[in-house]
């Protein structure tokens, strides 16, 4: 039996959400902002409700009626209308959801 090295919390360095994501390309996405649209969409009960809504027919759509409960950006932060979130890439998304 060799004995090896047992890491402590020393040696777990903590992971930043958006440096991860920029090592990562964004898992796909076109950029951070994407990414973390459509993984809080994705994960987070109400939102992954609102998308599924059957008035729902795009990220325009989406935007909306998270408006109608209080909802304008992600828990991290990150506008819904940020510029910078690719439109298209998230309607792909949305409608693909419906299909699964």
């Amino acid at each position: 039996m060799t004995k090896g090295k047992v890491k402590t919390n020393q040696d777990i360095k903590c992971v930043n959400q958006k440096e991860h994501a920029q090592e990562n390309k964004y898992n796909g996405w076109a950029n951070y902002e994407t990414w973390n649209v459509s993984l809080w969409i994705n994960n987070n009960e109400l939102m992954y409700a609102l998308a599924n809504d059957e008035t729902v027919k795009n990220y325009r759509d989406f935007c909306l009626r998270a408006m109608d409960f209080g909802v304008t950006q992600t828990g991290d932060g990150v506008k819904f209308n940020d510029r910078k979130v690719n439109y298209i890439e998230i309607d792909n998304m949305i409608k693909e959801m419906r299909v699964s």
